[in-house]
């Protein structure tokens, strides 16, 4: 997928970023102060997407084998600390759900296959219990397929794979003081992967969860589901079905692993260091989720581990040079959210969830028109066919469509409300998230609709002069230069003409120069223009992608090209602000 497509991502899910808006105020700066601990849980698998079973590889050259044991609750009431139990050289390992498991194209189901190696969800067990992971491993190996079962805060001794309680228990009666267990409704069983053996048992309750931490000096990467992960992997079964999977990651390579899939890898350092901040601070803020801090996705921030291309020490670098920098508002971490364009215009928190929050005020861009966004001047045609499915997948129970208009814009110029009428005369409105409903391919607050064969005039916002007494006394210098990886600040700018060689200077400002750290910047230009429908069907033409609240990252991205500092483009986006 292409970086810029990618980028367009950002944040899409409205629903899920509205109801963290509506609780944000009401639950103070942090539900788990994921800041404190160094420590984030994110959430990979859940709900409709939990697994019966999951796959771990260590990377190679970045660890050799695993530890395992518990996640129990660590001072901010999350289950993030964790507690050893056993250890493991298998640099495959499998977690299973407590059922009878098969193994079918390198995954483990409930489903009987043809590959010969099953699990079996009952065993025999010892009946005495053991006071060190040591003595018990010892102990298992008088037995064939013995193994190690951590029950009821205890350790036990387990032999056998059966498919049933009856087998396990014929297989306990030639042994004395041993009886039939398994098919726990919270027990998680962990195996090696090829072969099924069976390497450690955990019996829990449901407010236990199994934890595994590769194991290893330094660094340590594995592999989960075709994406490489550092730090430790969390299982539970709420409710006694699937497993739901967490990764428990540092914050700060959390923070850069966001970087590399919300943000462009090669952009200027101020650019990513303000991106940095954000991500910190959201997700220090997120409440949208119960068992965790926050999940993998655009509901939250896009997760996938680690970037596995060569801008990841960059990065790494970049997150460090800001670590544990939160952009705060009278001392508390901000929410905040973040989209890929805006068009021109930011909008307030106000207009686009009916939630005032202070720092997410509407301000004109005049940034992001000195870069190719990819998502300025698109349109889309729709057909009155097409205008009436769209109406009634998005709640208006309606006849064919016949119209449809923006009946509304915010003061600076965003779309506000939008009306559809049928052929019965019918009118439905749409408002705040709904507005978006023109979404797919774009996905925009900026937009005009035209009917067919008709015109429109459509205002353009780029930068003007910067304000008196601001940017604009920097304008001979210093210069931020771009080489494609880095920016360099220099003092001059020569250019190379027939005449020999002239320093710029003056107008010269919009080659790229440097806004220092005064937070002063450009006033915005407006200025209109005529677009026009020649087709027979209405056209939705517009500019921008994303929800517009908060910072735009190709209007960051244009910041960083101009020299500005990663506190000054945060205080552009967020109102009334400090970093710290």
């Amino acid at each position: 997928m292409k970086k810029h497509i990618l980028l367009r991502r950002l944040t899409r899910a409205a629903a899920c970023l509205l109801a963290l808006l509506l609780t944000v105020t009401s639950i103070g700066p942090m539900r788990a102060d994921a800041a404190a601990s160094q420590l984030v849980s994110v959430g990979l698998y859940f709900v409709k997407n939990a697994l019966p079973s999951a796959n771990l590889q260590n990377v190679s050259g970045y660890g050799s084998g695993y530890d395992i044991g518990i996640y129990d609750l660590d001072a901010s009431g999350d289950r993030k600390q964790f507690v050893w139990l056993a250890s493991t050289d298998e640099i495959e390992i499998s977690m299973l759900i407590d059922r009878n498991m098969y193994l079918s194209g390198g995954s483990y189901t409930e489903t009987p296959s043809g590959s010969g190696v099953s699990v079996g969800a009952y065993h025999a067990e010892l009946a005495y219990a053991y006071s060190d992971y040591a003595s018990a491993a010892q102990a298992a190996q008088n037995y064939a397929d013995g193994f190690v079962a951590w029950c009821d805060g205890q350790y036990r001794v387990r032999f056998g794979s059966y498919e049933t309680y009856r087998e396990a228990l014929d297989a306990a009666q030639y042994y004395s003081d041993c009886t039939a267990t398994g098919q726990t409704d919270y027990g998680m069983t962990v195996v090696a992967t090829q072969t099924g053996r069976i390497l450690f048992e955990l019996d829990m309750d449901e407010q236990t969860a199994l934890g595994i931490v590769p194991s290893g000096s330094g660094e340590t990467r594995t592999w989960f589901k075709g994406y490489q992960y550092n730090g430790g992997f969390r299982y539970d079964r709420p409710g006694g079905g699937n497993m739901h999977v967490a990764s428990i990651v540092p914050l700060e390579q959390y923070v850069a692993s966001v970087l590399s899939r919300e943000f462009v890898t090669n952009w200027p350092d101020e650019t990513l260091k303000a991106a940095s901040c954000c991500i910190r601070s959201f997700v220090s803020t997120a409440s949208k989720h119960q068992t965790f801090d926050v999940c993998n996705d655009t509901c939250c921030q896009v997760y996938r581990g680690v970037y596995q291309y060569s801008p990841w020490d960059r990065l790494v670098s970049l997150c460090q040079q800001t670590a544990g920098q939160q952009i705060l508002y009278q001392g508390a971490p901000i929410l905040a959210v973040y989209h890929s364009s805006n068009g021109g215009a930011t909008v307030s928190a106000s207009e686009a969830w009916h939630t005032d929050i202070p720092y997410l005020q509407g301000r004109y861009d005049p940034f992001e028109a000195q870069v190719n966004t990819g998502s300025k001047d698109w349109q889309r045609t729709l057909s009155y066919d097409e205008l009436t499915r769209l109406a009634n997948a998005w709640g208006f129970d309606c006849t064919r469509i016949t119209a449809v208009a923006v009946t509304g814009y915010t003061e600076l110029g965003n779309v506000a409300a939008v009306t559809f009428t049928d052929q019965s005369g019918r009118t439905h409105t749409f408002t705040d998230e709904d507005t978006l409903l023109f979404g797919g391919e774009f996905y925009s607050r900026r937009y005009v609709i035209l009917p067919p064969h008709s015109s429109q005039t459509v205002t353009d916002v780029t930068g003007g002069a910067a304000a008196a007494g601001g940017a604009a006394e920097a304008y001979g210098g210093p210069y931020a230069v771009y080489d494609g990886s880095s920016t360099t600040t220099v003092p001059q700018l020569y250019a190379v003409t027939a005449a020999g060689t002239e320093v710029l200077a003056g107008s010269a400002a919009v080659l790229g120069a440097g806004a220092g750290t005064g937070g002063e910047y450009p006033a915005p230009e407006l200025t209109t223009r005529t677009v026009v429908n020649d087709s027979d069907y209405y056209m939705i033409y517009g500019s921008g992608w994303g929800h517009n609240v908060g910072l735009s990252a190709y209007g960051a991205y244009a910041m960083g090209l101009q020299g500005y500092s990663y506190q000054d483009i945060l205080k552009f986006y967020y109102q009334g602000v400090s970093i710290g």
